[in-house]
């Protein structure tokens, strides 16, 4: 990871981080050797910083360039909760 910005964990116990620089979203898993990039087909990350889960249990990520907030349920569907497509 080039600039890791946000970081949020899962009740699962699962890692995740935002690389700002590479517009990505990683996963860090506890028996992992190495963090698995997030697939967010069509999400246009744009320098991606603070994570959150929230009581819906859907992870929160500020997509800082897209002036938006998207809010992953299944890391399949995503939704628009702030800001701009």
């Amino acid at each position: 990871m080039a600039d890791p910005r946000g970081i949020a964990f899962d009740g699962a116990g699962r890692c995740f981080v935002t690389d700002g620089a590479a517009n990505k979203l990683y996963r860090i898993d506890a028996t992992a050797s190495a963090p698995v990039e997030v697939a967010l087909s069509g999400a246009g990350l744009a320098n991606p910083h603070g994570l959150a889960f929230g009581q819906d249990n859907k992870l929160y990520l500020a997509n800082t360039g897209s002036h938006n907030v998207l809010a992953i349920a299944t890391f399949v569907d995503l939704e628009c909760h702030a800001g701009t497509n």
